[in-house]
Formats: C-alpha cells, structure tokens, sequence
C-alpha cells in the first residue's frame, strides 16, 4: 500500500508542477488583457508562489475566453 501511496504523490506533485509550468508560459506569452494586475506582477506571483500562485492567477488574473464568435451576416 506504501508503494502506491507513493505513486499517488508523485503523480499529484507532477500534475501541480505541469500547471504550475502552463500558467507561468501563459503569463509570459500574454502581455496585456488581465482582469486585474499586469503581466510583470502575474510572472512574479506565479513564478514565487508555485501552484497556489497558478491557481490564483487562472481564477482572477486569466482572461476570459472570448464568447462564441458572431455570425456575420
């Protein structure tokens, strides 16, 4: 039971260290457009804060996706 204990661990620290990644390259390739803060202030706080600071970053600093597009007519 140890073992797989083990494996769940690792899996889990790998999956906060993928988002933590994609959040980071996200900030970096994004310079403007953030619901609040700017692009300077995101990459500090992602990058210091690791997984805790990707989370925040994505519920309050990500923009939205933009709506479905508008047929024209």
């Amino acid at each position: 039971m140890e073992a797989s204990f083990t494996i769940l661990v690792l899996a889990l620290l790998a999956a906060t260290t993928v988002f933590w990644v994609w959040a980071l390259v996200d900030v970096l390739r994004r310079p403007t457009g953030y619901r609040t803060g700017t692009q300077p202030i995101w990459a500090v706080v992602v990058a210091l804060t690791h997984s805790m600071g990707a989370l925040v970053y994505v519920v309050f600093g990500r923009p939205r996706s933009p709506g479905p597009a508008t047929p024209t007519p």
